[in-house]
């Protein structure tokens, strides 16, 4: 939402809600972010509108290290990430726009923080370009490295639905490999994490017009 000088909006509460219906009901306190837009040029505009999804946080599919199913993830399979050794985390953006934090759902505290000045662009496999290419989406929706010209899939009228899988590969040569559920969250996490690397050098000072405070 764009409200005069601000663009504002909530942390998204990620997983299924339970609500209490007694007297000790809980009250869930909403987080929310802002960014103060007086006077600023349209790319850093720009940049802000990239990194809002990743803010709001999104549950993402990642390989575990220490999982014995070696099956490689397929797009084009009906085989789910589950049975190649994938699990559910809850994935944000910290505002500090330092680091990326994994966290297992219903444990506390976090099952991974990524360092951003560690990231590198995300890599995507010839599948999933492949995939997207053939779904009719362009290398124009993508803000990266990303050459579709001779991608393509025949796919089956009946195959509908997709998982989108990609890698963040980091400057120590490791890598953590991620799937989306669907085309839109790929897209918004792929775009924000290459806005990040490639503004790197610039993330104290875009930092510095977001804030946030939490509400009922």
């Amino acid at each position: 939402m764009i409200e005069k000088n601000f663009m504002e909006f909530v942390e998204k509460k990620l997983g299924k809600q339970t609500v209490s219906i007694n007297s000790n009901q809980r009250i869930v306190q909403k987080k929310y972010y802002r960014f103060r837009l007086d006077g600023i040029p349209t790319n850093e505009r720009n940049f802000y509108e990239k990194i809002v999804p990743l803010l709001e946080g999104a549950e993402l599919y990642k390989k575990l290290r220490n999982s014995d199913k070696r099956v490689a993830f397929d797009p084009m399979e009906e085989l789910p990430p589950e049975n190649c050794g994938y699990a559910i985390r809850y994935v944000h953006l910290h505002k500090s726009l330092e680091k990326i934090d994994l966290k297992q759902p219903l444990k506390p505290g976090f099952d991974l923080v990524v360092k951003v000045d560690q990231l590198q662009s995300p890599k995507l496999s010839q599948n999933t370009l492949s995939l997207i290419r053939s779904l009719g989406h362009e290398e124009n929706e993508f803000d990266g490295p990303y050459d579709m010209a001779s991608c393509y899939l025949s796919i089956p009228e009946e195959h509908r639905e997709f998982y989108y899988p990609f890698t963040l590969q980091l400057n120590n040569n490791d890598r953590i490999e991620l799937i989306a559920k669907d085309f839109l969250t790929f897209k918004q996490w792929i775009n924000g994490i290459n806005a990040l690397v490639k503004n790197k050098k610039r993330l104290v000072k875009l930092r510095s017009r977001i804030e946030s405070y939490t509400s009922v």
